[in-house]
């Protein structure tokens, strides 16, 4: 807020892409704080959900600035223990307000749950998330072509009006398109993120409980 900053000149402001902002980002993102969570929704209706966060990212040789055209996007995913996907149907507002910390080891000592619904729950969210992800592909890939191609057409015009402009431009206009096409199809989806939640009857399951 510049209007905050002229106003209050008491306080260091700094920039998102600041080297401090930076370097706390890459400490916290390094660390294994946040990537695995556990919380409660204390309700009638018994479930258990897993929300996972995906990072869809193409993995290209940087000279191609494929972040141009599909920079490292989240994809959040909600499933329950049914299969069924609440991922817009319970937004990350909605968990903002309803979700609370409760404790996994206490939840870990009723029987019933185990590995292999874990497992299972896992596999579905990769499902849907990479079903998320084709769009988040398609429509990149759109936007680089809208791009690019104008770009070659560009240069092929300048070829018949100016010496200067070679056929080998082109040729690396067209290199590069290819490159950055084959980036975005290739992109693919890292585990960044999960929650376990239980909900229904949770007493005894909560930090303080």
């Amino acid at each position: 807020s510049r209007k905050r900053a002229i106003a209050r000149e008491d306080i260091v402001f700094v920039t998102q892409d600041h080297p401090v902002t930076l370097e706390a980002l890459d400490v916290l993102l390094n660390s294994e704080r946040g990537t695995a969570a556990f919380g409660i929704i204390d309700g009638d209706s018994p479930n258990i959900l897993l929300e996972v966060v995906f990072v869809l990212e193409a993995v290209a040789d940087s000279k191609l600035l494929v972040d141009r055209f599909l920079p490292p996007v989240p994809v959040r995913v909600l499933v329950d223990i049914r299969g069924q996907d609440l991922s817009e149907e319970r937004s990350v507002e909605w968990m903002r307000e309803n979700v609370e910390d409760g404790s996994i080891n206490r939840f870990l000592e009723r029987p019933g749950f185990s590995v292999e619904f874990l497992r299972a729950m896992l596999e579905g969210a990769d499902d849907l998330a990479e079903k998320s992800s084709k769009k988040i592909r398609a429509k990149a890939k759109s936007e680089m072509k809208k791009a690019l191609v104008g770009e070659i057409d560009r240069l092929e015009d300048l070829m018949r009006i100016n010496d200067n402009v070679t056929q080998e431009e082109v040729d690396l206009a067209r290199k590069e398109m290819a490159g950055v096409a084959k980036a975005i199809e290739h992109a693919r989806l890292r585990t960044d993120s999960l929650r376990l939640i239980v909900e229904g009857d949770v007493s005894g399951l909560g930090i303080d409980s």
